[in-house]
């Protein structure tokens, strides 16, 4: 459904890297098959609906060693508002 929602509203996914049962050994091999100069990580979540409450038991993220460039964790700095390309 995400997909199709995503088609209707004309925006582009990130790729999907595997979809298809948990298997062991998947996220290895999902983290050993990055491209470290293109990707940072990677999201894994359960394909069926689920609960925002749920977040925390379908879904997770996996980064990459070094991928932090920064001394201070993003929740902790300024804001700083986007702007338009050529402002």
């Amino acid at each position: 459904m995400t997909l199709a929602r995503f088609t209707e509203l004309k925006i582009q996914h990130v790729p999907i890297m595997y979809r298809g049962p948990y298997k062991q050994g998947l996220f290895d091999d999902l983290a050993k098959a990055l491209n470290t100069c293109q990707q940072e990580g990677f999201v894994v979540r359960r394909a069926s609906a689920f609960a925002e409450s749920a977040m925390p038991d379908f879904l997770g993220k996996y980064v990459r060693e070094g991928h932090v460039q920064t001394d201070v964790h993003w929740m902790k700095m300024d804001i700083v508002p986007n702007g338009l390309a050529g402002e």
